[in-house]
């Protein structure tokens, strides 16, 4: 175990890496806390810095480092090929494992990429934003990113391997039913995997579970099976998990409505807090949405995805 070292004004500098917005100079206080060796600082103050610094604190070699990087879904979308030849040498359980559960995310990108490559550069550059917004699509070939996966699906420790089922690129008929995960202690997990026959067993799960399915119900596709959730939840006498119905911004206004008239008023404010948002957001889209609608209809059909 390393030698404790003395860090002067130690809660001050918690203080100020807990308050950082990304800023290109939180980069020395970043090396500062790299050298004293805090990882309980690293998360925040390497994931205020910008991508290019960010490669470089990952040249460190510093296992915690790279734990704090991998822990952030935007950093993990722009992975380069080197970064994920590392993880595999590096072969640690929790930055594995960090890596798995956010591997949709690398995906996207990667399909995002092939997309692009199927069309005429100079029939894309319209549709761009920037050369440097398409350089970060770049940064991870399909090559790598299946050598990565395969590396995650046939790693030995469970810990790796279970984190693929939270994620919501991963084939749902790869992961166990839920009974089967709860059994291997998976509490966070894909919604996919859900189904009508699951519905009983759904009912005498602990509140912190059906908590966790009331902040991601929006997930589940099939919409009669949606529904008969929303009544289990909405139904249970546990104020914590009709609030994370209350809470979710994702759900339809329809649903939320009902919990306008929850018996606990806190929850009834909250709801109808989140179906003011809710308005608002549509209102913001529908009037910006048309043009972007058009424009990546005209995309598709150059691709010859769309006639």
């Amino acid at each position: 175990m390393e030698q404790k070292k003395p860090c002067p004004n130690y809660l001050k500098l918690r203080e100020e890496v807990e308050e950082l917005g990304e800023d290109e100079e939180n980069d020395y206080l970043a090396r500062a806390v790299v050298k004293a060796n805090i990882p309980s600082l690293m998360p925040n103050i390497l994931l205020s810095i910008p991508q290019e610094q960010q490669d470089r604190m990952w040249e460190t070699g510093s296992l915690d480092v790279r734990r704090a990087l991998a822990s952030d879904i935007y950093f993990l979308e722009s992975l380069t090929d080197t970064q994920a030849k590392d993880i595999i040498d590096e072969d640690d359980i929790f930055l594995s494992r960090n890596v798995a559960e956010h591997m949709n995310w690398m995906n996207f990108d990667t399909l995002f990429v092939r997309l692009k490559k199927n069309a005429a550069k100079d029939e894309y550059d319209e549709y761009a934003d920037d050369d440097e917004e398409d350089e970060e699509f770049m940064r991870l070939s399909e090559e790598q990113y299946t050598t990565l996966l395969n590396y995650i699906q046939e790693h030995p420790s469970p810990i790796v391997r279970n984190g693929l089922f939270i994620n919501y690129d991963y084939d749902p008929d790869l992961i166990p039913p839920l009974n089967e995960c709860l059994e291997l202690g998976i509490e966070e997990f894909n919604m996919q995997i859900l189904k009508e026959s699951d519905l009983p067993y759904i009912k005498k799960l602990p509140w912190h579970i059906l908590a966790y399915i009331g902040s991601n119900l929006e997930r589940v596709r099939n919409i009669k099976l949606r529904n008969a959730i929303f009544k289990i939840l909405l139904d249970h006498p546990d104020p914590e998990v009709r609030l994370s119905l209350a809470e979710n911004r994702l759900l339809p206004t329809g649903m939320l409505k009902c919990l306008c008239s929850d018996p606990v008023q806190d929850i009834a404010k909250i709801a109808q807090s989140t179906v003011d948002i809710r308005s608002g957001l549509n209102d913001e889209f529908n009037n910006d949405c048309d043009d972007e609608r058009g424009l990546f209809k005209t995309f598709l059909k150059k691709l010859g995805i769309r006639k």
